[in-house]
């Protein structure tokens, strides 16, 4: 009996150090969120911020966005407060969706939408760790134009093309910032290739506690 007892006994402790140390690991990877609801200039704002709030290494060059005291706040190459982490939403009173996005660390991350009183698109613009990279394009819905502009590490690098429904009016090509090409306006049509609007998950890490 007492044999038997002994093997149990190793056997619990076996499986609860086992479950420990997962328990551990998971903790190290994910982030612990909390979020928070802050209502400021007229609209709803949905975040969330690291309950660690871990030390990280600030670049002079890049705009933080944190939370402190009931306030968003954002500073150029430094912060004082809780750094934005995750899904981000901006909401009128009456409900209507104003802007959505993500944040790593207090920088925008991934895709970032903004959207008119209609629910039209303002613009939707690809950033990464702070840095618009990829494609940014801003609507104006009130004459059916929109300009699609590629970035490189926050710097013009691509074509910026210029759209009137769905022709081509203008056309600009930058390296590093310069412009290496410009086709002027384009007096023929050519149809506007079909842009492939990224999407952006609403899904919340399991560990998020609302």
């Amino acid at each position: 009996m007492d044999h038997q007892i002994k093997t149990i006994s190793i056997l619990f402790a076996t499986t609860l150090l086992f479950v420990l140390l997962v328990q551990t690991e998971i903790s190290a990877q994910d982030k612990l969120l909390r979020r928070i609801s802050v209502k400021e200039g007229g609209y709803y704002h949905l975040l969330y911020v690291d309950y660690t709030n871990e030390e990280i290494k600030v670049d002079n060059q890049l705009n933080y966005y944190w939370f402190d005291n009931g306030k968003i706040f954002t500073n150029r190459g430094g912060f004082s407060g809780q750094l934005l982490q995750g899904i981000y939403k901006k909401t009128a009173y009456t409900g209507r969706l104003v802007e959505s996005g993500n944040y790593t660390n207090g920088l925008k991350d991934g895709v970032w939408k903004k959207w008119d009183s209609e629910g039209n698109f303002i613009e939707i613009v690809n950033w990464k760790q702070g840095l618009k990279n990829g494609n940014s394009t801003v609507f104006r819905n009130d004459s059916n134009e929109r300009t699609v502009s590629q970035f490189k590490n926050g710097i013009l690098n691509g074509w910026v093309t210029e759209y009137k429904n769905d022709t081509i009016t203008n056309q600009i090509k930058y390296k590093r910032g310069e412009i290496i090409n410009n086709k002027g306006f384009l007096f023929f049509n050519k149809k506007a290739k079909q842009i492939n609007e990224p999407s952006i998950s609403n899904d919340l890490p399991e560990e998020t506690i609302p």
